[in-house]
């Protein structure tokens, strides 16, 4: 037993802070001393403790009840606990205060400060010295010391990162039937691919860049528990697995059961995932068999099924674990502690709402099912559109299957479908929305649509579709409810230094470039056996200590690394030194905006301009607050410019930004492409044009259009704009110059003809060869021109329309009405072309059309001599069109009739009999009296005939 505590401190201070029944002190100038981000992880700790306390002590009074010997007596409810890192002792002040029937708390950690705020904090709550011991030392030898007759009922580990070295340590200092609390923060390494070396060093296990990363996270830390537990001939029972924020938080059960070890092979696996879909198979290493009465056969499993590639989209699989396949939760464990604090006042537990969500859709997962898919991914690998979730859940259910969602992630679907019926919904939700145009051939998308849906889809709404959870509306998924929601930097203490009165004089002094530069020396170089390697650096530390040189010199920075005879080039002696430079990071004040606008004005009066070598380098210097070149930049440029409606100077720190160009930017623009475009003889390139005059003979293809690559120079011209922005800039303005035509028959030619050298690079046709033309229209008729000769199986670039139209002598409201090809109906235009509109392609179109027989010709006669305006009516498809007209021709006036068996109503009818009336005489232009009557046969329902 320590001795008596002597309080030494005042209150006044310290800063008080109340959580729960608890009041701390922590010092005022220390921000990591406490971290409100944790106050979940208590609450969640004290519920889970009192849960545990109420169901062991049933088992004591349970095991006593069935004991021969009455004179026996009665089991305590008394129970211990060790908090092994405790920092500040919150946490073990709100055991004391809150959780009933405790002997004591055993509160250790390393840090003397860190015992000395225990005992402070446990002393201004009046808390006794017995009920919460403090103790200094280390956590692992403290567990060894108490793991024979001093083992404790409960054992906390909240360490900072990993709770790997203290597992072990942890395992065996607990009693059998007790309860360990552990929290891991490294999901860096648990729940990233970033560090699989560092996450299988720890808990022997490859983590996967999965949707499922957190639970999987969770699975890790349990084998890595579960495997310790197994050395010693224990065996861990997982009652609480939750992933939070930023850590996971788990409660297990320790038992003495030799038995229970034996199916831990059958409870352990790894698991096979898509890197593509996210599809996964878990395959456990055993398997446990019932024997000859209640004996139980053990073997080792058989190889997977799984195969190198997905079986969906044929994608490779990775492997992750081995990790625990296992129950996460103990359901009656978590529906007690859900009932104990929803009946809990909220002034307990300050995370209550969060709590008590968090525990009912635990509640609610599939406890068998390890891992789940994510709504979001399942949609995105086949290129759809999100449906609501209740839909896919709805579908999973009706088809027989059980479904839940997860805690570790919103949108997660936990089922025990297989992959093919989970896949099956997704092809039929895609067959009903249809397919992304966007879909490759060949690629994982389009191998997994073009697998056949083998199970009936149904996505009629399953009454258990929409959670409880979700139905009351629990707080499930919290968001972080303040920025910087994390964690905080360790509390550790720094060691005492031999010269305390030295290192304390150089705390006090200002920081400085040099002490920077001398503790960023590389500690391959510091631990160098070689003198007169470290001396160098030594003197070039103490050469840059003379801030005269770099005053002198100024942006010369090329002189100041000749000068000190630094190694490197001038730009890293230049990011270096500005990397030392002390930096302020405060709110910008009034007087340093008008101090900043002030040495830009100084700066530009001398004949400079700001954007030119170490013009911002220079303006830092004359501010003299501390602020950085980039930091000026970026107030000048994203604040105060903006208020004053200038644009944005160019300079290296610049970015591509949305400003309005003004009229004096247009000009120069306008000039410096103009220069470039009268240019006769294109010559050189852009290096040699930097060197040598005129600057103007360079920038040009052949055929005398800009190219790609030059625009950096104009921008430089510019100076005020990026490249990119000058190129947007420059086709806005030549296609406001531009009438708003349609391309010609010829340059859709030209236009097909490049496309088959240089392939669909449409950004790049527009700009080389079509300036003024946008991508998406050189796309868009490129494409027309594909649909025309698919559509007429021809090779259109061997086709004369003008000469096949001259040719035919037909009605004479098909003939031209001038050399652009378009041709008129009753004094409109023809409409053909991508979404009904007239194009270049409208001669092919018609001229194939009068020559094509029975069938896909006569539909596209009717289709270009079709009404000119859509007006607010949606146009009839062919087959629409046909039995229309072989309706009208059949009933004449009679529209009742004529409604019916179109199935149109009759202010349709009527709308579309007005075009269809010259319709008629010009298809029987085309069309002869023999295949109008077969067309009128076929329209009629009781054929059952389609036409095309």
């Amino acid at each position: 037993m320590d001795e008596e505590y002597v309080p030494n401190y005042r209150v006044e201070d310290y800063q008080e802070l109340k959580e729960g029944q608890a009041t701390i002190l922590f010092p005022k100038n220390n921000e990591v001393f406490y971290n409100p981000v944790q106050q979940f992880n208590r609450d969640m700790s004290i519920a889970a403790i009192k849960t545990w306390r109420d169901t062991n002590n049933e088992a004591k009074m349970l095991r006593f009840n069935k004991s021969a010997n009455p004179n026996k007596a009665a089991p305590s409810t008394k129970f211990t606990i060790l908090e092994a890192l405790a920092a500040s002792g919150l946490r073990s002040v709100r055991y004391a205060k809150e959780i009933e029937d405790i002997d004591f708390i055993l509160t250790n950690d390393l840090l003397a400060d860190a015992v000395e705020s225990i005992k402070r904090n446990a002393h201004f709550n009046g808390i006794s010295q017995n009920l919460v011991r403090a103790n200094q030392g280390d956590a692992v030898a403290v567990m060894y010391a108490h793991r024979d007759k001093g083992a404790f009922d409960v054992v906390d580990l909240d360490p900072y990162g990993t709770a790997a070295p203290f597992i072990d340590g942890a395992i065996q200092a607990v009693k059998k039937g007790g309860l360990i609390c552990v929290t891991c923060t490294d999901l860096a390494v648990l729940a990233s691919h970033n560090h699989p070396e560092a996450c299988f060093a720890k808990y022997g296990g490859n983590p996967l860049k999965a949707e499922f990363c957190h639970e999987l996270a969770l699975r890790l830390v349990i084998n890595s528990l579960q495997q310790t537990a197994n050395r010693h001939k224990r065996y861990i029972e997982p009652l609480l697995s939750c992933s939070i924020d930023f850590y996971v938080r788990i409660f297990v059960r320790v038992h003495d059961k030799p038995i229970l070890v034996k199916n831990v092979a059958s409870q352990t696996g790894i698991v096979y995932h898509c890197r593509y879909c996210g599809t996964f198979a878990t395959q456990p290493f055993g398997t446990v068999e019932p024997g000859k009465g209640a004996t139980l056969k053990y073997h080792v499993s058989a190889a997977s099924a799984a195969e190198h590639t997905c079986t969906q989209c044929e994608s490779k699989l990775e492997i992750g674990g081995p990790c625990w396949l296992g129950p996460l939760h103990n359901k009656d464990f978590v529906q007690r502690m859900y009932d104990a604090v929803s009946s809990t006042s909220s002034s307990m537990y300050g995370t209550q709402p969060r709590m008590k969500g968090m525990l009912k859709v635990i509640l609610e997962e599939l406890d068998d099912v390890p891992f789940h898919y994510s709504h979001p991914e399942l949609c995105s690998a086949v290129r759809a559109s999100c449906p609501p979730l209740t839909k896919v859940n709805s579908a999973l259910l009706n088809a027989g299957y059980r479904v839940s969602g997860s805690h570790t992630q919103h949108g997660s679907i936990k089922t025990d479908a297989p992959p093919q019926v989970v896949w099956d919904v997704m092809r039929s939700l895609v067959k009903e929305m249809g397919r992304s145009p966007k879909i490759v051939e060949g690629s994982p998308a389009d191998r997994l649509l073009a697998k056949p849906i083998t199970t009936e889809i149904s996505f009629d709404q399953h009454k258990d579709a929409n959670p409880e959870s979700r139905r009351i509306k629990l707080v499930r998924y919290q968001m972080n409810p303040e920025k910087n929601w994390g964690p905080k930097a360790r509390h550790s203490e720094a060691p005492k230094p031999k010269n305390a009165d030295a290192k304390r004089k150089q705390q006090d002094r200002s920081h400085t470039p040099e002490d920077s530069l001398a503790a960023s020396v590389p500690e391959a170089v510091a631990d160098s056996e070689s003198a007169a390697e470290l001396d160098t650096v030594s003197n070039d530390v103490k050469k840059l200590r003379t801030e005269d040189l770099v005053k002198a010199k100024g942006p010369s920075w090329k002189a100041i690394a000749g000068e000190l005879g630094i190694h490197g080039s001038p730009s890293k002696v230049r990011r270096r030194w500005e990397m030392l430079q002390p930096m302020t990071t405060s709110m910008w004040t009034k007087s340093e905006d008008s101090d900043l606008a002030l040495a830009i004005q100084k700066y530009t009066e001398s004949g400079r301009r700001l954007g030119e070598s170490g013009s911002w380098v220079k303006v830092a210097h004359m501010l003299r607050t501390d602020r950085s070149p980039r930091q000026c930049f970026s107030r000048w440029t994203i604040t105060l410019l903006p208020r004053q409606g200038k644009a944005l100077p160019f300079t290296r720190f610049h970015k591509i930004r949305g400003w309005a160009w003004s009229e004096s930017e247009n000009v120069l623009l306008k000039a410096t492409v103009d220069g470039i475009e009268h240019v006769q003889d294109p010559v050189g390139t852009v290096s040699q044009a930097r060197k040598h005059e005129p600057w103007l003979l360079i920038g040009h293809d052949p055929e005398g259009q800009l190219l790609p690559q030059f625009w950096k120079f104009i921008a430089g011209c510019v100076q005020t704009r990026t490249a990119p922005q000058c190129k947007t800039r420059w086709q806005t303005i030549c296609k406001k110059a531009q009438p708003a035509t349609a391309m010609s028959l010829d340059d859709v030619k030209r236009l097909v003809q490049l496309v088959k050298i240089h392939g669909p690079s449409w950004s790049m046709l527009a700009t080389k060869f079509f300036m003024g033309r946008t991508a998406r229209e050189l796309r868009g008729n490129c494409m027309q021109w594909e649909k025309a000769e698919k559509k007429f199986a021809v090779n259109l670039l061997d086709i004369d329309p003008f000469s096949m139209i001259r040719d035919y002598k037909g009605n004479s409201a098909m003939r031209p009405t001038g050399d652009d090809g378009f041709y008129c109906a009753d004094g409109k235009l023809a409409r053909v072309g991508i979404r009904g509109k007239r194009g270049p392609l409208t001669p092919y179109f018609m001229a194939l059309a009068k020559t094509k027989s029975l069938g896909r010709g006569r539909a596209d006669v009717t289709r270009a001599i079709g009404p000119a305006s859509r007006g607010n009516t949606r146009l009839l498809s062919n087959k629409a069109i046909d039995k229309l007209v072989a309706a009208i021709s059949l009933h004449k006036n009679d529209w009742v009739s004529i409604s019916r068996e179109v199935g149109l109503p009759i202010p349709t009818c009527r709308r579309y009999a007005e075009g269809l009336a010259d319709r008629l005489r010009s298809i029987q232009a085309v069309i002869s009296d023999s295949e109008m009557d077969k067309l009128a046969a076929a329209s009629k329902p009781e054929q059952g005939a389609t036409h095309n």
